[in-house]
């Protein structure tokens, strides 16, 4: 898992390092592409990827928030990768229409400008909505998730309707964030737009740099998303005309930046699955395995057994509800936890240890013979003996012994159970015996 946060890590600082080696690079060795090379379906092809691209980041937001809804800013955020669709499915009519009188070249340039612009509008406030809700989690005067969810509803729903009327399906209030520059012969940016989309990118990287101390995985991983639209509109700046060639530059950064964002969803997501498997199957004081998931791998492998030597045993910590009456159930509870791990240190990793009652553990060897079987329980209670002396390590209020039943497989098939009654009837001729004592059963 440790490993797997690395990845992680390494993957956000290299989509950063490849976000401005790209717009570093388009800045040194641009060079005009061959518009009309490019056929109009590779252009559909990229915002129908860019399209799926924000429902997955979407999808996955909201699963994440299905897993935990105090996390308010995760829906709010799906919310803005959401907005998105709708652009692009305007965007995606606007290629398709045909050129006529109405319809030209200039005309679907400053339509698609216009989508371009409001969807970053939207995504930015929802992403500051997002922020605003993550920074209010600690503080006692909070506003209500309804509050939050009524202010996202204006970037969600009414800047997409704006953006369509001030497009050319409304000739009486469309607006013009392009025009064609006849000495250039390309189309240009009206810059206070790009000015406006620059000032709100680097506002956003600031406040969430300030407001989260990139403290969560996910807010780093939107750090790289505002470097890419600060990077994307700077290009817009810098090289003066709106056409292709920066087009697709600026998609692929967005690409990058978004796939970083839906890598850390996905490692969330499997991190939180992971937690839920581990609580149950893991024993929640000692973090070995529990009673269900011993008995568990044990019908597998008796229902796989191929008549290999096993041992199967159960161990019993010596009088220890002492402990607990005289000492507390923190001193108690301490003892467990220690016997557990002098247990697990003198097993192999591939033997099955688990807590399978108040203070008993089972255990299961694998191909294994008797002998070998045998110096492994006496070096196991030899151990726990040696290791709780006091004023040892541990610092156990009193040195502690254990007693282990022994079983060893025989020809004939046995349920777990029958195997485990057959240790526990040895287990307690041991207790019988004395105490701190290994018996195998006969």
């Amino acid at each position: 898992m440790h490993s797997l946060f690395l990845s992680k890590n390494c993957l956000i600082s290299l989509s950063v390092s490849l976000i401005s080696l790209m717009a570093a690079s388009t800045l040194i060795i641009y060079d005009d592409i061959n518009i009309t090379a490019i056929p109009q379906s590779t252009y559909q092809i990229v915002i129908v990827a860019l399209f799926f691209i924000d429902a997955i980041a979407a999808i996955f937001m909201f699963t994440q928030y299905i897993c935990n809804k105090n996390n308010h800013h995760i829906l709010i955020l799906g919310f803005a990768f959401l907005s998105g669709l709708i652009y692009f499915a305007e965007t995606m009519v606007i290629i398709q229409k045909p050129l006529t009188v109405c319809t030209t070249v200039e005309s679907k340039s400053n339509d698609i400008a216009i989508f371009y612009l409001f969807r970053q509008l939207s995504f930015i406030s929802l992403l500051l909505t997002a922020l605003f809700s993550y920074a209010q989690r600690n503080k006692k005067e909070k506003y209500s998730k309804s509050f939050f969810l009524l202010l996202s509803l204006v970037p969600l729903f009414i800047f997409p309707a704006l953006s369509h009327n001030l497009s050319s399906y409304n000739p009486e209030m469309a607006i013009n964030i392009t025009y064609y520059h006849s000495g250039l012969k390309s189309q240009m940016w009206v810059m206070g737009y790009v000015y406006l989309l620059l000032g709100l990118w680097s506002l956003s990287l600031c406040l969430i740099i300030y407001k989260t101390n990139l403290h969560d995985d996910m807010w780093r991983s939107i750090t790289v998303l505002c470097l890419s639209g600060f990077c994307c509109n700077l290009l817009l700046v810098a090289l003066l005309r709106y056409d292709l060639s920066i087009w697709y530059i600026c998609r692929m950064l967005e690409a990058i930046s978004k796939m970083c964002v839906i890598t850390t969803l996905m490692y969330g997501i499997f991190h939180t699955l992971n937690n839920i498997s581990e609580k149950a199957f893991r024993d929640p004081l000692t973090a070995i395995h529990n009673r269900r998931f011993f008995f568990s791998e044990f019908d597998r492998f008796l229902a796989e057994w191929n008549f290999t030597p096993y041992c199967a045993m159960i161990v019993d910590i010596d009088r220890f509800k002492r402990i607990n009456d005289k000492y507390g159930h923190a001193d108690g509870d301490r003892t467990i936890v220690t016997v557990a791990r002098i247990i697990a240190d003198t097993l192999r990793s591939e033997d099955l240890f688990a807590r399978i009652g108040g203070e008993e553990f089972g255990i299961l060897l694998h191909n294994i013979n008797k002998e070998t079987a045998k110096n492994i329980a006496e070096r196991i209670r030899a151990n726990v003996e040696e290791k709780t002396r006091t004023g040892g390590f541990y610092d156990l209020p009193e040195q502690m012994t254990i007693c282990i039943g022994v079983y060893f497989s025989t020809p004939t098939k046995q349920s777990s159970s029958e195997v485990m009654h057959l240790a526990d009837t040895a287990l307690y001729k041991a207790k019988k015996a004395g105490r701190n004592k290994v018996i195998a059963c006969e």
